[in-house]
């Protein structure tokens, strides 16, 4: 993962939502692919569409790397 994106995690962590921050663990810890949002929803047991919205603001945070 590219630099930029590991010093922005640390600082921008404390200010996310609740999905936002199950789909960071699930990206970042369990490894789940960030373009599979149907797993990521599975994996945080959220709906499709909160999933991609949380990965939608996670990648304009810059927390993860663009799809």
């Amino acid at each position: 993962m590219d630099e930029h994106y590991k010093r922005h995690t640390s600082l921008d962590a404390d200010s996310l939502t609740y999905s936002e921050q199950m789909v960071l663990d699930a990206v970042k810890k369990r490894k789940v692919p960030v373009n599979d949002v149907s797993e990521i929803a599975k994996v945080c047991r959220l709906s499709e569409m909160q999933a991609s919205v949380a990965v939608q603001l996670l990648t304009h945070k810059k927390l993860i790397p663009p799809q």
